[in-house]
């Protein structure tokens, strides 16, 4: 592990999928106790070694046509649709119906000329 700087879960998933191999020590079957020749770790290192960068190195795909009907609407030159009729008059107070008093109109009139204290 010291020589590849890996944690032991890496190291397991290495020769889980045989990218690396090891040699078996004891004769246990539950927990196998593995080694790891010098020369299978040099051979191993060689193999995974890059020189390029493998995010920029790689072609992009090459774009493609599309062949769906799909067409871009551009929201704000498209007009908008005529209202087909005014808004109902039976949202709007009526005329016909008692106005509801103020708060300020339930308070006594004074009598004309005189000052409230």
């Amino acid at each position: 592990m010291t020589v590849l700087r890996c944690t032991a879960k890496t190291l397991r998933a290495y020769v889980r999928d045989g990218e690396l191999t090891y040699v078996l020590k004891g004769a246990g079957l539950k927990r196998p106790r593995r080694l790891f020749h010098p020369d299978d770790l040099a051979a191993f290192i060689a193999r995974r070694r890059r020189t390029e960068c493998p995010s920029t190195s790689q072609k992009a795909a090459k774009p493609t046509s599309s062949t769906s009907n799909v067409v871009a609407v551009d929201f704000a030159s498209v007009p908008r649709p005529q209202r087909s009729a005014p808004p109902s008059r039976s949202r709007l107070p009526s005329a016909s119906a008692p106005a509801k008093p103020s708060r300020r109109s339930a308070t006594p009139p004074t009598p004309s000329g005189a000052r409230p204290r």
